[in-house]
């Protein structure tokens, strides 16, 4: 039996905007408030979002692969591997690794950071979830998305949305244990959806591909729980489902997301 639970823990416009008055408020007072509020994107990713219909080349997308957009620029970046899944798990893993291992941003970005500037420069990815965590706060869409996964994944089997549930990566991976795991949902690879299972083992990150015929040992009879950064129609959480029931028999399938944008039509 499938329960349709969405769940809202996104502020509203009007608390974002008595934030930011707010924040503004305590600058001017001269008390230490942070300074991810004064963070814009850069020139070029406005630039793409404005006149280029949020289409990033390689190169543009590697400008936010710093550590103050937080995982912004990371999110983006694997999307290029979308229908490369080989070489996507390996990026998972060895960002997720060094996170595990408490390495610097920059120091478990940097392969990613090279072989992005290594694909074909006319290559391109759509970029208009940067505005949506511009507007809402680079560290607090990053906070908000982790924390969300962390609350649920005591009450079931998590699968994160992907790409866009890798922007609250650093704390997910963070927070797991010894012999933990969850799963990956990517719904737009060419050839069909595909799941993988990330599993923290022996002080090592491993990533691998659930084969359709397996997965109904990993679900049946068990509390799914499909986590999304954002929910503005029901299509995502759908394909999820339909994925997961096809070839196991869970005992429901829970939906949540951070922000949950109505459809009004």
């Amino acid at each position: 039996m499938e329960e349709q639970n969405i769940t809202n823990e996104s502020p509203n416009s009007v608390v974002r905007i008595w934030n930011l008055l707010a924040r503004s408020i305590l600058k001017i007072l001269s008390w230490d408030t942070g300074t991810e509020w004064l963070i814009i994107l850069p020139e070029n990713i406005r630039y793409a979002l404005r006149y280029k219909e949020a289409l990033l080349y390689p190169g543009e997308s590697v400008s936010l692969l710093e550590e103050k957009y937080w995982f912004l620029g990371v999110y983006l970046c694997l999307k290029y591997y979308e229908n490369d899944i080989d070489n996507l798990c390996k990026h998972l893993e060895f960002i997720m690794q060094g996170i595990k291992e408490g390495k610097s941003f920059h120091q478990y970005t940097q392969k990613l950071r090279d072989d992005i500037l290594k694909l074909p420069k006319n290559l391109t990815i759509l970029g208009l979830k940067s505005a949506q965590v511009s507007r809402n706060g680079f560290v607090d869409f990053s906070d908000g998305v982790s924390k969300l996964f962390n609350s649920q994944k005591a009450k079931g089997i998590p699968i994160l949305v992907a790409f866009s549930g890798f922007l609250g990566m650093k704390w997910i991976v963070e927070e797991m244990l010894q012999g933990e795991s969850f799963f990956i949902f990517l719904p737009k690879n060419k050839e069909n959806e595909v799941l993988l299972k990330v599993l923290y083992l022996e002080n090592a990150i491993k990533i691998e591909i659930i084969i359709d015929s397996k997965a109904s040992l990993e679900f049946n009879n068990q509390n799914i729980i499909i986590i999304d950064d954002t929910q503005n129609s029901w299509v995502t959480f759908e394909k999820v489902s339909k994925k997961i029931q096809l070839f196991s028999n869970p005992k429901n399938i829970i939906k949540k997301a951070f922000v949950v944008v109505w459809d009004k039509s």
